[in-house]
Parts: C-alpha cells; structure tokens; sequence
C-alpha cells in the first residue's frame, strides 16, 4: 500500500545514506555497505553517492578501502540541499494530479489546493530547517536502545 508522501528512490537513498554515513562519524563507508543498508540496488547507490559527492555533501575515497564520508559537518547539511542535489528545484504542486488538471483550460481552482499547499509548505519546511546531524542523532538514540 503507498504512503501519502512520496519521495523518489533516488531521493529516499540519498537522505538515507547520508544519514547513515553522519552516524558512522567519520567511517569511510562504502556504497555496497550503504546499499545493503538500505536494502538498495548497489548501482543505483553509486549513482547516488557520486552525485552527492560531486555537491559536495559526501567525499569520496578511492582504493580497496574506499568509500564515502561526509563532505561537510553534518550540523552544516539541511535535508533540502540533500533532496535538491538530487531532485533539482522544490516546486509546490497546487492540485492532486501531477498534470494540474484543475487550473488547466478551465482556470478553476482545485478543491484540494489548499490543503495541499499547506501539506507541501510543512514538508518543505521541515527539509529547510532540519539538519543532518538532528537525524543522526535521532537514529544514535534508536540505536542505543
């Protein structure tokens, strides 16, 4: 059954991983290791990392013991320059149908625009004020447990 909301892949591993590697402080971590850790295609991880370490949010480390760290402190990272390194641009969507059917030839508005507008400014918000090492720390605490 899907969720309400809905990430890409791409995305969902990329804020995963670098989750994952802000909680190995400093652990060289490779994308084998960080797509079995998300239950992830290797190659799709690879892709991913490469693109967060062209961004700069991950370095990346060659050699038999090579791997990702982060590129910056995690206390410096937001979840938004992660989802837009991947994404591109945060564009907030007026209507339920990706293809804004309601505001089309018509110019109606779409009944549920406003609750989605609000849904999608919360989410945004969240991105934009919530950094890396908050996660981290989250998931630390998980694991003590």
């Amino acid at each position: 059954m899907p969720g309400l909301l809905r990430f890409s892949e791409a995305a969902a591993l990329a804020l995963h991983a670098m989750a994952r590697v802000a909680v190995g402080r400093g652990d060289v971590l490779s994308a084998k290791a960080l797509a079995r850790d998300c239950r992830a295609s290797e190659a799709h991880m690879i892709k991913v990392c490469q693109r967060l370490a062209q961004g700069g949010l991950l370095t990346s480390h060659r050699g038999a013991a090579g791997g990702f760290t982060l590129g910056k402190k995690a206390g410096q990272i937001r979840l938004l320059e992660i989802y837009t390194l991947i994404e591109g641009p945060v564009v907030l969507r007026p209507c339920l149908f990706q293809n804004h059917t309601c505001i089309g030839d018509h110019h109606k508005e779409c009944a549920f625009g406003t609750m989605i507008m609000e849904l999608e400014r919360d989410v945004l918000r969240y991105l934009k004020t919530t950094t890396l090492a908050a996660v981290a720390a989250r998931c630390t605490s998980r694991e003590a447990r």
